[in-house]
């Protein structure tokens, strides 16, 4: 799975209704909320809003194939934009790896405010121009 948004249209539109009757009144709008600051936001850190590579993930019994790659290249080839940003935790180092190798460069670190919840450092913002 993978996803690229235009960089002025969120990836993802959180429902609270949705999220409350799936996981409970209390917990489904502690959820909405958490997870509303991490996904519904444009432009994070300041940074260009960009398109943006979003979600790339492959079920495991089928990763290390190729097929992380060929989504990317196939979301970068099949649309129009020029510039491409992304976000991945620092310490998920065969993303990191195959998205330099595919030619997205380090743009900015930033540091997480909940190291031991999250169980990384940092998250790092890669950009690839085409």
């Amino acid at each position: 799975m993978a996803a690229v948004s235009d960089g002025d249209t969120l990836v993802v539109k959180l429902n609270k209704k949705e999220l409350t009757k799936h996981l409970g009144f209390i917990t489904g709008r502690i959820a909405f909320y958490v997870l509303k600051k991490e996904f519904e936001v444009l432009g994070k850190q300041g940074l260009p809003r960009l398109p943006e590579v979003s979600f790339v993930s492959v079920l495991e019994k089928y990763q290390r194939q190729g097929i992380a790659e060929e989504l990317i290249n196939y979301v970068i080839s099949h649309t129009t934009y020029e510039k491409y940003i992304l976000e991945v935790a620092d310490n998920n180092t065969p993303a990191v790896k195959l998205y330099e190798k595919l030619g997205f460069k380090e743009y900015f670190r930033v540091p997480v405010k909940n190291k031991k919840q999250t169980g990384f450092d940092f998250y790092i913002y890669l950009i690839k121009e085409k």
